[in-house]
């Protein structure tokens, strides 16, 4: 059960161009979302997107995805937009339906997004995913295949909830390992015989949710400045904005991207959402309503950025009620990154004042 006319208007604007870097605030949710191309690969393939809906008994629900496509493999960023685009139909088919428990909505969402991308690559192609779904009165539901990753941050703790579908993330393995062991054992597209993981939050009863691509928790390898970063921001935007930046600073070899999201879930005016969809990433927004032929864009990018515009910019951080003041575009091609370095960046104005880390490391215990 999908909304097709959802997946494919979603999936289109996952695929307009967009800038190498952004960092977006949903204060309404109180999160954000966070996306930066690194220093390595030549496009983005990772996606992420946050949105809100009413389900058929008229409650308000989030869903927070994050989706990797598969180096390696065939159109890595185009089978990333269809896992999320096709994960997002599903939900808000189901939720309207209100026939199924949160749990079977999750794992159905999942499920329609393995299908949707192995019927259109044939196993050749593929994301991961991981997924959140928060509920008022419930404890956060989420999904899991392939090897990004959802912490939870819950005062100075940070725990991880899922396990890597890796031979290292199955055997309990950090750290550097070998090449074999970080290969990926399922993941959306796959077809037959993909089990996605779901499971609940019960460990604590508010904190912040933080959905990562491994260009992210990378940094969490022999190191605790992960876990301090996390720790010391003091919002979820902060939160977003270090991450990205010093997974970019530290080398950044591959697209580093997040989605952190407060719980418990607390509703707003339901009358914003109507009986449609509001999304965010980190380079827009956009509304849906869930019959066909009604979409409208709220701070939209734009399909072509003026060529005067600099290459590449510091990531913008965003309020979701002010207008969205976009990076410039860095066309993707849609296919595999090529591994070979990026040209230097766009040398910045003598003006700028170059980027600051403020960060107050917690002393290690």
């Amino acid at each position: 059960m999908e909304h097709s006319f959802v997946q494919r208007k979603l999936y289109n604007w996952l695929r307009r161009d967009t800038g190498s870097s952004a960092v977006r605030k949903v204060a309404s949710l109180r999160g954000a979302i966070a996306s930066e191309i690194g220093n390595v690969r030549s496009d983005n393939q990772d996606k992420a997107i946050a949105f809100k809906g009413v389900d058929a008994q008229g409650h308000e629900y989030a869903v927070a995805v994050v989706a990797d496509g598969i180096g390696g493999m065939n159109d890595g960023a185009a089978c990333a937009a269809l896992a999320i685009a096709s994960f997002t139909s599903a939900i808000c088919a189901q939720s309207q339906a209100g026939s199924s428990s949160p749990w079977v909505r999750m794992k159905q969402a999942a499920n329609s997004a393995n299908e949707a991308v192995y019927r259109d690559y044939l196993g050749r192609g593929g994301s991961t995913l991981v997924a959140v779904l928060f509920l008022s009165d419930t404890p956060p539901i989420w999904v899991s295949a392939g090897d990004s990753r959802i912490y939870l941050q819950s005062g100075k703790s940070l725990k991880l909830l899922t396990t890597d579908d890796t031979i290292a993330g199955q055997l309990n393995k950090s750290g550097t390992v070998p090449a074999e062991h970080s290969k990926i054992l399922q993941f959306v597209g796959m077809g037959k015989d993909f089990e996605p993981h779901v499971s609940d939050v019960r460990e604590a009863q508010e904190g912040n949710l933080i959905l990562t691509t491994d260009g992210v928790h990378y940094l969490e390898n022999g190191s605790d400045w992960f876990k301090n970063i996390i720790q010391n921001a003091p919002d979820a935007g902060t939160t977003a904005k270090r991450l990205v930046e010093v997974a970019r600073w530290c080398g950044g070899p591959d697209n580093a991207t997040l989605a952190c999201v407060g719980f418990p879930f607390r509703p707003s005016d339901r009358q914003a959402v109507g009986d449609g969809i509001q999304i965010w990433d980190a380079f827009g927004e956009l509304d849906i309503q869930l019959h066909p032929n009604t979409t409208s864009n709220r701070h939209q990018a734009p399909s072509k950025m003026p060529d005067s515009v600099a290459d590449d910019v510091e990531a913008q951080l965003t309020e979701e009620e002010e207008p969205e003041l976009l990076p410039p575009t860095g066309k993707t091609s849609g296919k595999a990154a090529p591994k070979k370095p990026r040209k230097s960046r766009a040398k910045k104005s003598e003006d700028q004042d170059p980027p600051q880390l403020d960060i107050e490391f917690s002393k290690k215990e």
